[in-house]
């Protein structure tokens, strides 16, 4: 399933964010797309603070993975883990980083770039991908790749929905 919102304006990125971090779980991955300057580390910097993470999000360009501490919550994270796969030449330097401690029940991964690893995550995944329209403005999907269970598609579809995204098929 696939939701869309056009011409969403950067000032209402922090409403996006909250929408995903109130459907985000332990153990989700969320692969990130869009060109430099999308808007990808200033997304996961809002869903971490509605997490109630107080570190400094930052792009995990150099360092390649961040992680930070999530305060007790009923959604079963413990961790946001963020990765950047961007300047990764091959896959086996993530393996290297260890790639399957990434994708942990406890934390919720955001992968930046991250269809360079996509077809290696063994477990259902969401995809958010930033298109510039104008230097204020951005278009936005977000789609479900794997097979999550009806009443879970049913509750991410009554958030997004209510806040106005549409469902394209």
């Amino acid at each position: 399933m696939i939701w869309s919102k056009s011409n969403i304006e950067l000032k209402q990125m922090p409403m996006f964010a909250e929408s995903v971090a109130s459907i985000v779980q332990g153990g989700d991955v969320i692969i990130l797309k869009g060109d430099i300057g999308a808007g990808k580390t200033t997304l996961v910097a809002y869903i971490s603070e509605n997490l109630g993470i107080k570190d400094s999000v930052t792009s995990p360009t150099f360092a390649i993975v961040n992680s930070y501490v999530v305060p007790a919550n009923e959604l079963g994270i413990e961790s946001l883990i963020h990765v950047d796969t961007y300047r990764l030449e091959h896959l086996n330097e993530l393996f290297d980083l260890g790639l399957e401690t990434l994708f942990d029940e406890r934390s919720v991964t955001f992968v930046e770039w991250g269809d360079k690893i996509q077809d290696h995550i063994e477990n259902d995944y969401f995809v958010i991908d930033i298109q510039e329209t104008e230097p204020d403005a951005r278009d936005i999907s977000f789609s479900i790749e794997g097979s999550l269970s009806k009443d879970r598609v049913s509750r991410i579809d009554s958030v997004l929905t209510s806040k106005g995204w549409e469902v394209q098929d």
